[in-house]
């Protein structure tokens, strides 16, 4: 079951269901909302608008799993590889004079594997319900005044695995998944250079055949681990596009947003110092 198969089940038209990147917006802290809409002089996106439209989403997956869990949707073989790997094996095949020859296969034993529909749906719906759990956890965490920025990184996290828990997409398209650490040339400065990190899914995948997290999560606090948590891809919801034509002032108070919030988590942390409680309050 898949591609074609897969498509029927989930996709509406060509719309992919958790792919409005719109709901992303639920993830932010609703003064910071508040606040990038007062700079952007316009309200971009309803937050019950939104949360209807996610429930919609979890809505149709469920009634398109429903709907096909009495379907057979056949068998079908697939080989993808690159270009270049095809035409080393066309150039190799014809130096072989194996072009126009039709090769048996070497055993009668089938070369691919079947699996029941039901089997194949309930394991696409317990997938899907692990991320949506995830992302409701992190949600139900976060007071109706005020959402932590490592909070909104989580959910932000989840939201963006939904788009892959099905099979709608390829988890190299998002780079905060698919790697793990990455250092890449500062354009400020060409001698330095900039770490990021994903949740690892190419070092998972070839490894265990599923796309499981690295060890970067405290699942105690639903949050990223240090070192960790500052290099996580996962910063830029879209609500901040949405205002180009004032970026620079939304992005200003969005990295505001970001310090108060650590320095915040520092007072915290060293609460009994009463040395480390001035120089915090002194930078805040």
């Amino acid at each position: 079951m898949l591609g074609r198969s897969v498509k029927e089940v989930f996709a509406a038209g060509n719309q992919y269901h958790f792919t409005n990147t719109a709901i992303k917006t639920l993830a932010l802290d609703p003064q910071l909302r508040k606040t990038w809409q007062h700079f952007g002089a316009g309200l971009s996106h309803d937050p019950v608008a939104l949360i209807k439209a996610y429930l919609y989403a979890k809505a149709r997956c469920h009634h398109g799993i429903q709907g096909s869990i009495r379907k057979s949707f056949g068998v079908r073989e697939e080989y993808r590889v690159f270009v270049a790997l095809f035409n080393a094996i066309d150039r190799h095949f014809e130096t072989l004079n194996l072009c126009q020859q039709k090769i048996p296969s070497a055993s009668e034993e089938l070369l691919y594997t079947t699996h029941p529909t039901t089997t194949v749906l309930s394991w696409y719906r317990w997938n899907i319900n692990k991320f949506c759990v995830g992302f409701e956890m992190v949600y139900s965490l976060s007071g109706h005044q005020w959402v932590t920025g490592e909070h909104t990184r989580m959910m932000l996290m989840f939201l963006r695995c939904l788009r892959f828990s099905y099979g709608s997409g390829h988890p190299k398209e998002a780079a905060g998944c698919w790697r793990d650490v990455r250092y890449t040339p500062d354009g400020n400065a060409p001698s330095r250079f900039c770490r990021t990190e994903g949740l690892g899914f190419q070092v998972t995948m070839p490894q265990y055949g599923y796309l499981w997290f690295l060890e970067k999560i405290d699942w105690e606090t639903m949050t990223f681990k240090a070192p960790h948590g500052q290099y996580m891809l996962f910063n830029n919801p879209s609500i901040q596009q949405v205002y180009r034509a004032r970026y620079n002032q939304i992005h200003d108070v969005r990295e505001d947003f970001i310090r108060v919030n650590k320095i915040q988590q520092l007072i915290q942390q060293f609460e009994g110092i009463p040395e480390c409680q001035d120089l915090l309050g002194h930078v805040l």
